[in-house]
Formats: structure tokens, sequence, C-alpha cells
């Protein structure tokens, strides 16, 4: 099974996170959330949740100011995997049900083409 999301948003750092207080990523953590939901329909949906195996998640960002390799870019998966877990998407975020695969990013020429673009593969069950 293979799911592909397209948001017209760009996920915070890790470094953007932590600057805020609980409010604010609480909050930020439910739009995400919302998001991804509308970005799939209710058979989509229940399918991740029933799936057995573990999620390869690949995340791609067009944006308009690229983050620094390593660490940086990858802490954007946090109010992915979040959200994902809060809907059942994945029992955890570890990496028993998660595989996260290398952040790719591109600039994007100006503001209305920013997009996330979250695909979700369930590996088959052993």
């Amino acid at each position: 099974m293979k799911l592909t999301i397209e948001i017209s948003e760009v996920p915070p750092t890790l470094n953007q996170l932590m600057r805020k207080g609980w409010k604010f990523r609480w909050r930020l953590g439910k739009q995400w959330q919302d998001l991804m939901a509308c970005g799939t329909s209710a058979q989509e949906r229940n399918a991740l949740r029933r799936a057995k195996g573990i999620r390869r998640i690949t995340l791609h960002c067009r944006h308009m100011k690229l983050w620094d390799a390593g660490d940086n870019a990858q802490s954007a998966y946090k109010v992915i995997l979040d959200a994902g877990t809060r809907m059942g998407w994945w029992r955890d975020d570890s990496a028993e049900f998660v595989m996260v695969m290398p952040v790719t990013q591109e600039r994007a020429k100006r503001r209305s083409d920013v997009l996330t673009r979250v695909t979700i593969e369930v590996e088959a069950a052993e």
C-alpha cells in the first residue's frame, strides 16, 4: 500500500518548534493532524489504521529557504510522525513501527509553490 499526501505548508524544524511554548506546539501538532487527514480519504485513513507492517515514510519539501543538511532537515518529520501517531496510523514513532527516509528538498521560486509531499508505504508484515 502506498499513499501520497500533498500539503501546501512546510513543517517546522525542531529548532523552530522548541523556541515556542507547549500550547503553540500542541496547536501546531493538531493543525498538521488536520492537514494530513484532509489530504486523505476515509478509506485511505482506515486502511492505514488496519495495515500490518512497518511504515516507510518519505518527506519532500519545496520551500523558500533550504534547511541545513542533517538533523535540522530530519527534524521536520516530528510534527508528521506525531500527527500519524495521534490518528492511529502507527502505534508509535519508534523504529519498530516507522522507518523515515532522508528528507529531500528543493527551493521554491515563489510562496505559492511551497509544498510538502509525504509518502507513506506499508511494507508487508512477516
